[in-house]
């Protein structure tokens, strides 16, 4: 099916994308010659993402040896990739821990993706499959598509969040596509191919709201998509005891097929994915709960019931009259006075006694109004408020200066480095209640801008589901819902581009609906809607893993299939001839069996072009349905010789 672009997230600017730091990794790990230094020098602004680094890095570092104390042996240890991975992992987790949508549980989410996250990296670590830093990102990112869709639609989605079925994902999932042209899986796809995450992360993100694993046939190896699907099911189970024995029933089933995970370790995996979900959490500050031992997992406690209950719960955001307010200062007479100060007038109030801390605490509960002093050991208040004014939750901050140096100098030095008032210790209380007055007029005025901001971002998002909307009708057939021909020949063209680059197969089916002029005229044209929904619907499920169905025409369609080798092309071809020619198609008044024909063609080095491999499979078609229908027929031994031809309807 066509990939779907989440274009309204650029549009609206409510992307939920990693602030400050995070949005630096991004761009210095795109450009070709990013170093190891440029790098540590943007992730050491962010002390609280300096210790997740060095943590990740330590643990995942070879048993024996030493650990890493510089963000510059982490980054060596890690390497760019993962760094980049973890950067943009770990902020997206700092910077969206509420929202506009009152129906959508921020806690929760973020606590199930964590439960995803080391699932995924312990099961990586134990297959010896990918970097368990980046398994662990792939399975925090896992979701990211629902997170989205709340941010950018938030009355919609809370009303879907509301429906019953919005507790199974693929019911959601349809619930999504009526509402906003896009689904979560979809929605996170497209942010995470946009962030230029690597393909196979993006691959296995796009998997794991299948109903059964992928790629886990008896004795096949770990892949990728495989593990984040599997930790999906062990994050289902830690974290909604209702649904634990289903979850842990599939991931068992799953892990059967695989050799790399024998079944009796399946306790003591359930208790390491457990015991490394509440350490995380603890770490990022995100709501877990106690765990019972595998045994008792199988079916749910009251405890445990209870304890998710209250995860899940919403959690009411009550706003303080006041504004939110950080003090910076080295000196204990003057915090207090601060504080009782601004406390007596509503204000929640934070306090830090040096810069370092103070930006930790910045950025994790966003304060309006900042008052810092001027002369601090380490980092002086100046150089606070400039690195600040890097980052955009940074650059909203109200800052007041406190200085004992009431100089002109002064006075403009520290308003040029981004202070927007400063104040002369020591100072009146009048004064400093007259100073906040006035900024809290500038806070009200920017969250009157933010309103209005907000009302255009409904605005912008809802054309861009209007615009998905007529890209998606454009190239769909409406009666069967598969793309149509106009999509069939670009994706087609795209494919034989990319097989060709990477020197990898690539086959074609075309199969064509055989004496359907006859069944119109036997039981009506609804007969004929019937038959060619019916085997639309077949080809989306048979072939959905495999390539994508497209109805070109009439009662023609066709069936693009990349990495897949000619023998392996015929056996898919045959499988559908068989569903077809078996499965009855019933409607109010008839009932009626039908059969097709196809034609198959595999790119080769003779062959120069995508459309003379779609004219080498409908020669294929035109020997079946000469040869008596209902076969599948190529020509590729002999292709030179033959003339293209129509085939017989």
């Amino acid at each position: 099916m066509p990939t779907k672009n989440f274009q309204e997230l650029k549009a609206t600017g409510a992307l939920p994308s990693p602030p400050g730091v995070g949005l630096e990794i991004l761009r210095l790990t795109n450009k070709f010659d990013c170093s190891i230094e440029e790098l540590a020098a943007a992730i050491q602004i962010d002390p609280v993402l300096t210790s997740r680094l060095l943590q990740v890095a330590n643990t995942s570092a070879v048993r024996g040896s030493q650990p890493c104390a510089t963000i510059q042996a982490a980054a060596m240890r890690l390497g760019l990739r993962s760094v980049r991975a973890i950067g943009l992992g770990f902020s997206l987790v700092s910077g969206h821990r509420a929202g506009r949508c009152s129906g959508f549980n921020y806690d929760a989410f973020w606590s199930q993706s964590l439960a995803r996250a080391v699932a995924s990296a312990e099961i990586a670590t134990r297959c010896k499959i990918g970097e368990a830093a980046e398994l662990f990102v792939a399975g925090l990112l896992s979701d990211i598509g629902t997170l989205a869709l709340a941010t950018v639609h938030p009355t919609d989605f809370a009303e879907i969040l509301t429906r019953p079925e919005a507790s199974d994902p693929s019911l959601r999932a349809s619930l999504e596509q009526k509402r906003f042209g896009i689904d979560h899986a979809e929605a996170g796809v497209s942010m995470l191919q946009e962030w230029a995450l690597p393909e196979a992360i993006v691959q296995a993100i796009s998997t794991v709201d299948l109903v059964a694993a992928p790629g886990t046939q008896h004795g096949a190896t770990m892949s990728l998509p495989a593990a984040v699907w599997i930790a999906a099911r062990f994050a289902t189970a830690l974290t909604n005891p209702t649904r634990r024995p289903i979850a842990l029933a599939e991931a068992r089933r799953a892990l059967e097929n695989l050799p790399s995970i024998a079944k009796e370790t399946l306790p003591e995996l359930w208790i390491t994915i457990a015991k490394s979900w509440r350490s995380w959490g603890a770490v990022l500050d995100i709501v877990t709960t106690e765990v019972p031992p595998f045994e008792e997992a199988r079916t749910p406690t009251t405890g445990a019931e209870s304890a998710t209950k209250e995860l899940v719960a919403e959690v009411a955001i009550t706003k303080p009259q006041g504004a939110r307010i950080l003090i910076v200062d080295d000196d204990p007479t003057t915090v207090r006075l601060l504080l009782s100060l601004l406390q007596r007038e509503g204000h929640a109030v934070v306090t830090a006694t040096g810069a370092k801390e103070a930006l930790r605490l910045a950025f994790e509960n966003m304060p309006q109004i900042l008052i810092c002093d001027r002369n601090m050991p380490e980092m002086d208040g100046v150089t606070l408020i400039r690195n600040l004014r890097q980052f955009e939750a940074g650059r909203r901050v109200y800052a007041i200066l406190l200085t004992a140096d009431d100089t002109e100098e002064q006075a403009v030095s520290g308003l040029d480095a981004g202070a927007d008032d400063y104040l002369v210790k020591p100072f009146r209380p009048k004064l400093l209640m007259a100073r906040l007055r006035a900024a809290m007029r500038v806070i009200h005025l920017q969250e009157r801008v933010d309103e209005a901001r907000v009302t255009m971002q409904g605005q912008v998002a809802d054309l861009g589901v209007l615009a998905r909307n007529l890209q998606h009708a454009a190239i769909t057939d409406t009666l069967t819902g598969l793309p149509n021909r106009r999509f069939a020949m670009d994706h087609l063209r795209e494919e034989w581009q990319r097989a060709f680059t990477a020197r990898s197969p690539l086959s074609l089916l075309i199969l064509d609906v055989d004496r359907f002029k006859r069944v119109n005229d036997t039981f009506g044209h609804a007969a004929g809607d019937a038959v060619l929904t019916l085997i639309a619907k077949v080809l989306q499920t048979s072939v959905a893993s495999q390539g994508t169905a497209c109805r070109i025409g009439g009662e023609e369609f066709v069936v693009i299939l990349p990495g897949t080798d000619a023998q392996r092309a015929r056996m898919i071809a045959e499988a559908l001839r068989a569903v077809i020619a078996n499965t009855p198609v019933r409607g109010p008044n008839f009932e009626c069996m039908v059969t097709a024909s196809f034609g198959v063609a595999t790119a080769n080095a003779s062959i120069r072009s995508f459309e003379q491999l779609m004219g080498l499979a409908d020669q294929g078609l035109y020997i079946a349905k000469n040869s008596g229908r209902n076969q599948v027929r190529g020509t590729q031994e002999d292709a030179s010789r033959r003339p293209a031809a129509k085939p017989a309807s």
